[in-house]
């Protein structure tokens, strides 16, 4: 018998939504009430093991997510054993229900003989720390509370203005509001293992990696840095990286141009390293030309785009990079020299690419044959400026892939660490090889310069293949 293939569990997810009536994987805007799909979802899970492990997922991440707070007596024994549950499970839920009162309409059983007080409200339920261990809530449903309760208006006060610092903190950039002095900022982000990471080289122990998300990436939206460069105007470094390097990740989807471009009104700002992020090249370009040339000093940036394609089918990120440089380029090659403001000031871009995996070599070819018209345009119209493009097994006519991009002015100095020797960095134009086996079949009658680039280490795999620095100048 035929295999049944395994599917991403959000595109399985969506799929149930649409074929098993009342399933929804929704939490907005309609009451999920999973108990009246229980037949279908048993049905499906029955076609195969692979689907029977998916539909338990799906379960279980519905009652994870999904929490009733049910009021019967309203007493201390009552309230304690609540907050109890609250913090045992309060990160995961993103669906609140409260029920107070005598009618249950949430399909679970909802014993009789129960009276709430008298003087219920009067009495002090501490919503605050019900609602607070809940960061990721996005549903409140309070068809089962009396309007007339003054505990209904509490309970939405509590999860609409929620505190935005501490442990349940959802919301960072409310640390930033009483920071005028701040002058850097350092966030270091760390991951629970996927499935697919516990082989990578890079990881050595995978009982060192946290079991749970300590903090959503998502939380350094636009939004974040938008507040910053409003709160904290005297920023001059900012870090924003991962503890462990050399695993293939998702990029922060909610930082975009919008939230980049937004940093270039930092006047002072001179050094910015970001792990990857949802960037364009016309983001990239509106930032490096809005900066004030107030400031005389070097900045010098080091960001990084593209990354792991959660559902490949839907949308891909993995080439994000290679649609960045060309649109980067372009704006810049359609720019007057006297409005492209960053090349008479002393900025460095070193732009990497998150995913370095090889691609088609015919793709590739193409790529770069535009690639190179457009560098010869950018060069004719901007003479100030140095590109540097640098590749894994490139032979003139194709590559494999396109680690990073280079682009500074003339008169700016690119860090050591970056690994760019003056030999290269002082030609107009410098396309670099680094390493690597080239395609089959390409003729390689261009010279080569034997040169081992010992930083660039990521390649040792390659280690018994021909290893050359191409330098070509247009």
């Amino acid at each position: 018998m035929e295999r049944v293939p395994s599917l991403p569990l959000p595109l399985f997810s969506s799929i149930v939504s649409f074929a098993v009536q009342d399933y929804t994987d929704q939490v907005l805007p309609e009451t999920r009430r999973i108990h009246l799909a229980f037949n279908r979802l048993k049905d499906l899970s029955l076609v195969s093991k692979t689907w029977y492990s998916s539909v338990r997922e799906l379960v279980y991440q519905f009652q994870r997510s999904t929490f009733t707070l049910k009021f019967q007596t309203a007493s201390r024994h009552e309230l304690l054993a609540m907050r109890r549950k609250v913090l045992e499970r309060g990160r995961y839920v993103t669906d609140l229900r409260v029920s107070m009162g005598d009618v249950s309409s949430f399909g679970e059983y909802f014993r009789r003989g129960h009276r709430l007080p008298a003087n219920l409200d009067t009495l002090e339920l501490e919503w605050d720390a019900l609602i607070a261990p809940m960061p990721g809530l996005r549903r409140l449903d309070l068809s089962e509370m009396p309007l007339s309760s003054p505990h209904t208006q509490k309970v939405v006060e509590a999860a609409t203005n929620r505190e935005g610092y501490g442990w349940y903190a959802r919301d960072p950039s409310t640390a930033l509001l009483g920071c005028p002095g701040l002058e850097e900022l350092e966030i270091a982000l760390y991951h629970p293992l996927d499935d697919d990471d516990e082989d990578e080289p890079s990881v050595r122990d995978p009982e060192y990696f946290p079991d749970e998300e300590v903090i959503e990436k998502s939380s350094f939206n636009d939004h974040f840095w938008e507040t910053l460069v409003a709160n904290c105007p005297l920023i001059n470094r900012i870090a924003l990286w991962e503890v462990v390097e050399g695993l293939e990740l998702a990029h922060i989807h909610s930082f975009t141009d919008r939230g980049l471009v937004a940093l270039s009104q930092l006047k002072y700002l001179d050094f910015m390293e970001l792990r990857p992020i949802n960037c364009t090249g016309n983001g990239l370009f509106d930032f490096l030309n809005g900066f004030s040339d107030e400031f005389s000093g070097q900045r010098t940036f080091q960001i990084c785009v593209g990354g792991k394609s959660i559902m490949p089918e839907f949308e891909r990120t993995d080439m994000d990079f290679y649609d960045a440089v060309m649109s980067l380029l372009t704006r810049i090659a359609s720019t007057p020299a006297n409005e492209l403001h960053f090349s008479q000031q002393r900025i460095v871009l070193r732009l990497k690419n998150a995913i370095t995996n090889p691609v088609e070599k015919e793709w590739s070819a193409t790529y770069l044959d535009s690639l190179k018209k457009l560098v010869a345009r950018v060069k004719e119209a901007h003479l100030s400026l140095h590109i540097r493009v640098t590749m894994h097994a490139y032979n003139r006519k194709s590559f494999k892939s396109i680690l990073e991009l280079g682009l500074y002015a003339a008169h700016a100095e690119p860090s050591y660490w970056f690994g760019w020797d003056d030999e290269e960095s002082n030609r107009d134009v410098v396309f670099v090889n680094r390493g690597g086996r080239i395609y089959p079949d390409d003729d390689t009658d261009t010279p080569v310069r034997e040169n081992v680039d010992a930083s660039d280490s990521e390649f040792d795999e390659d280690s018994d293949d021909d290893i050359s620095d191409v330098d070509l100048v247009l």
